[in-house]
């Protein structure tokens, strides 16, 4: 099952986007902070990231740098988007995006 951390440090928000990713047949799993995702993405093989851009402990642009840059990132298709894994159908993506718009 494709697998999507979803991190925010608001929880109306991740529960939203979990619900949603959960509802399109994806597995959420869910991080608060930064810190927290770059913990659970050393020990989760993951197919995707949504990540707040605007969270106090650091921003999700610092995240993503730190996600791209751990040991085997070049290796993993789940580290950095240009080499993700394609959803199962096309469909899905859209209707996320539809969904949380």
């Amino acid at each position: 099952m494709t697998t999507v951390l979803i991190v925010d440090d608001e929880k109306t928000l991740r529960d939203g986007l979990s619900e949603a990713v959960r509802d399109l047949g994806y597995a959420p799993v869910v991080a608060s902070s930064g810190r927290e995702a770059l913990a659970v993405a050393a020990q989760t093989n993951l197919d995707a990231v949504l990540l707040d851009l605007r969270m106090p402990d650091m921003d999700g642009l610092q995240v993503l740098t730190r996600l791209r840059n751990e040991p085997g990132a070049q290796n993993s298709p789940s580290r950095s988007s240009p080499r993700m894994r394609p959803p199962p159908t096309p469909s899905k993506p859209c209707a996320l995006a539809r969904s949380i718009t």
